[in-house]
């Protein structure tokens, strides 16, 4: 996905690398490495603007050709990080956000606890709960426990717990969890709260209220108050849960929600993943199987990015089934292949 803004980037650069190789300073003669920091300065303002505008794609190129010509400072790495996510270079995304995590733990813990809490998250996305947890164990020893940052905290681990199948624990958590929803008041917290007893729901049989809270949730992500890592964190679990036995309209209207929310702020990757993959198993659901294979397969090439992962194996078994019905045996078979690899790698 591009941005509305993208476009402009590609003139801009163009512009500040003449503007930057041409410019002469008081005594008519300058040497490359000033040439060079002019052009790294002119690319990360260019950047900067981009990325306060959400232009995500133009962020991404300025600060990755500024980094080609010095370091980045701190912050312009962070936002780097930032819009490598939104574009789903997550891989990428996770290995700069580390070294920003380095930076700041040496000199403010403060914000290397809120860097550890987004690591945390983005390790969970990826399928490797194994990271995640110790990302999580790395930002509660940093933070004070305060903030919207304690309820993320609280909802990772409710998450590893109830993906793990440990009822009981994820119970106790999320109790904690909507203790501090009730303390807090975010909207943040609150529709990931929502997630997490909607989840709690299903694992205990309740599949309406499940269904009904994944609902609210869904509603919840909207708001723009809820940072967007977060908020997709919400749309994507909600839709996992809601897709395979979930009401259709709920689900097609979660998945429309979430293409439009990812259209509004320039967002590719497993963003788009998760809405198109939702969008496929309601049309296998609905029949549609055509357009459910072309939705099932937009999200399984969104999908390379993730670890070995229950949503692929789940995109792969649903493209099966599309595959089926229309008759097409070898690729039903190819996909049916696929998914149990991926599941006995995750050893289920």
């Amino acid at each position: 996905m591009v941005s509305k803004h993208s476009s402009r980037w590609p003139e801009r650069a163009r512009r500040t690398l003449r503007e930057s190789a041409t410019a002469v300073p008081w005594g008519g003669m300058t040497t490359s490495a000033q040439s060079r920091d002019d052009v790294r300065r002119g690319l990360t303002a260019a950047a900067r603007t981009a990325h306060a505008a959400g232009d995500w794609q133009g962020s991404y190129a300025g600060f990755t050709a500024a980094s080609s010509l010095g370091p980045l400072d701190t912050e312009d790495l962070a936002a780097l990080a930032i819009a490598a996510r939104r574009l789903g270079r997550l891989a990428e995304s996770t290995r700069l956000a580390e070294l920003v995590f380095t930076r700041y733990a040496r000199r403010d813990p403060v914000l290397a606890g809120e860097q550890a809490t987004e690591l945390a998250l983005a390790w969970l996305t990826r399928g490797d709960r194994v990271s995640a947890r110790g990302w999580i164990q790395r930002a509660r020893a940093l933070t004070d426990g305060a903030g919207p940052g304690s309820g993320y905290l609280a909802y990772l681990e409710v998450s590893i717990l109830a993906d793990e199948h440990r009822v009981d624990d994820a119970t106790a958590g999320t109790d904690e969890l909507a203790a501090l929803d009730d303390l807090l008041a975010n909207p943040a917290v609150r529709a990931l709260t929502l997630v997490a007893r909607g989840r709690l729901a299903l694992a205990d049989d309740r599949a309406d209220a499940g269904h009904r809270l994944l609902a609210q949730a869904l509603a919840g992500a909207d708001d723009p108050r809820v940072p967007i890592e977060w908020a997709g964190e919400v749309y994507g679990t909600a839709l996992r849960h809601l897709r395979r036995d979930g009401e259709l309209a709920t689900s097609a209207r979660g998945a429309d929600a979430m293409d439009r929310w990812c259209e509004r702020l320039g967002l590719g990757g497993l963003y788009r993943g998760w809405a198109s993959h939702a969008r496929g198993v309601v049309a296998v659901r609905t029949g549609a199987h055509r357009r459910a294979v072309e939705a099932l397969s937009a999200a399984l090439c969104e999908y390379r990015v993730l670890q070995p992962h229950r949503d692929v194996a789940d995109a792969y078994e649903w493209r099966m089934m599309a595959h089926r019905s229309l008759g097409d045996s070898a690729a039903a078979e190819a996909d049916s292949a696929t998914a149990a690899a991926i599941r006995r790698l995750l050893g289920e």
